[in-house]
């Protein structure tokens, strides 16, 4: 661990400058039987500063290949960084079978039972490395780590290896978006179409494994058989914080907002933290019916919002972006087929029985 360029050092551990630290350990061909490197974005700019010492660890370990596992989500990572890394030889791993962000900063020098870890805040990218003000610590283990291996299974199953033909949708789809977003300013979230969720088991059933929708009866509490409303939130909403929503005149009667009643009183409940707070609604004279989900931000856009009716007047919800949890997502929003007009919001009943 001499070639290191700590800052704090403890016995087991160093808070560390992970770029001077990385080329150190490179440049020198620190032993490890592989190269593993999880980054959440990648940059050219952010590669061709480790490039040459990546060359160099190679050739100074040429039976040992250079692994990167490389996320897409939010459109950071930039093609030139995966073609390039690609030309290089190593082997790109693109993050698609996962939900929530795939968020790690690590690269892992594994050589035996024993391993050294460089884990910090920083992105593949010049900034990340650079200029930013991060975070990053070494470590040394001594033993086999059962865990970390475990966690690096999980991650190699929820990868593809990087091909022409998703190197090109993943350009397409790139650029698409951040022409839109040039075009139109805010757009919602970028979500890579080849994301399909959380990685399916092979003995799942079939109809799990076209849509990754195993998960949509978690929310608490769901009785098998019992009804849930399921609204499409739309790019813009009515309020400034977009956390206002209007809810289809169709759908007024799950909350008891029956026909001819001008307003009910409800209560929310956050599935996740389980905060609830009493709102009432009201059906205005323009005949529009509005809620205010105050968890819901402008950054959750693409999303459906999953509402499960409890005793009394309360209802429990989960908001479901596309961005995290694609494949349930993409599955509830097939079960919106209710709307008044092409272009206005989509909404729909699903059962929990549907997706057991």
């Amino acid at each position: 661990m001499t070639k290191l360029a700590p800052t704090l050092q403890s016995s087991n551990w160093q808070v560390t400058d992970f770029y001077d630290s990385l080329d150190r350990m490179l440049v020198s061909g620190f032993r490890a039987d592989e190269l593993r490197m999880y980054f959440y974005a990648a940059t050219v700019r952010g590669w061709n500063l480790i490039k040459s010492g990546v060359d160099q660890w190679r050739a100074m370990n040429s039976k040992a290949k250079v692994v990167a596992y490389i996320g897409t989500d939010h459109g950071i990572t930039d093609v030139a960084s995966l073609r390039s890394m690609r030309i290089s030889g190593v082997e790109v791993r693109m993050m698609i079978h996962h939900d929530g962000v795939f968020h790690p900063k690590v690269v892992w020098f594994p050589h035996g039972v024993r391993s050294a870890l460089l884990v910090g805040s920083n992105n593949l990218s010049l900034d990340g490395l650079k200029s930013n003000v991060e975070f990053a610590t070494v470590t040394e283990l001594k033993a086999r780590a059962g865990r970390l291996e475990k966690w690096h299974r999980e991650v190699h199953r929820a990868s593809e290896l990087l091909s022409d033909d998703l190197l090109a949708s993943y350009e397409e789809e790139r650029n698409g978006y951040n022409a839109e977003k040039r075009k139109k300013g805010y757009v919602g979230e970028f979500t890579w179409s080849k994301k399909t969720g959380r990685t399916i088991r092979k003995n799942e059933k079939k109809r799990q494994q076209k849509s990754g929708v195993a998960e949509v009866s978690s929310i608490k509490n769901v009785r098998n058989g019992e009804r849930m409303l399921v609204l499409e939130i739309m790019p813009k909403e009515t309020s400034e914080l977009g956390n206002q929503i209007q809810v289809p005149s169709g759908a007024t009667s799950f909350f008891g907002l029956s026909k001819g009643k001008v307003t009910t009183t409800v209560a929310l409940v956050d599935d996740a933290t389980g905060d609830s707070r009493s709102l009432t609604m009201t059906r205005f004279t323009n005949h529009t019916t509005r809620l205010s989900i105050r968890e819901l931000e402008l950054s959750d856009r693409p999303c459906v919002i999953l509402f499960k009716k409890e005793a009394g007047r309360r209802y429990a919800f989960q908001i479901v972006k596309k961005s995290t949890k694609p494949g349930i997502y993409r599955a509830l929003l097939a079960e919106c087929g209710q709307q008044r007009r092409i272009g206005s919001r989509r909404w729909g009943y699903v059962f929990k029985s549907k997706f057991s």
